[in-house]
């Protein structure tokens, strides 16, 4: 990173299920996101449970579900010089994360990470709102895991083909 650089990626746990290193975390946001020239970011990450992410999903979507992850950008980075900090909120269920771990094969902490990475990637300009997009997104994810020293089971269906 430049020495303008500013990475202030704060961790908000709200949640009692799982453990987290979180300045492993803060470094592995901090490479993805320069790893897609975004240089000074001012992010807040909370771990919640499935009910919390589920309030947050019907207020904030009209979707009357628990979800794994949800990303807020807080401002248009379009419509900001490219020195702007991007700023975000992201919402992880780390109890979804407990409940995909297995299926995917790996650890829930693993499937909460994969989550960030999906959030950062939203924030990155990456969407999966269609079929290619979402192969595309999840190659980059691949890749990121990758980069990052996560390699998901050859079990987890979202990797598969790729």
């Amino acid at each position: 990173m430049s020495e303008n650089a500013v990475m202030d990626i704060e961790f908000i746990d709200q949640q009692q299920l799982l453990t987290f290193d979180f300045s492993h975390l803060q470094q592995l946001a901090a490479s993805v996101l320069a790893a897609h020239q975004i240089t000074q970011a001012e992010i807040h990450v909370l771990l919640v449970d499935n009910p919390t992410i589920h309030a947050m999903n019907v207020a904030h979507l009209e979707h009357d579900f628990p979800t794994d992850v949800i990303t807020f950008p807080l401002n248009d980075t379009d419509q900001q010089p490219p020195d702007y900090p991007l700023e975000a909120e992201i919402v992880i269920s780390t109890e979804m994360a407990a409940e995909m771990a297995g299926e995917a094969g790996w650890s829930a902490e693993e499937e909460a990470t994969l989550y960030l990475v999906h959030s950062l990637l939203h924030l990155c300009g990456f969407d999966d709102l269609t079929e290619d997009a979402q192969r595309e997104m999840r190659q980059r994810e691949l890749e990121m895991l990758h980069h990052l020293g996560m390699k998901p089971s050859e079990t987890d269906t979202r990797f598969q083909g790729l």
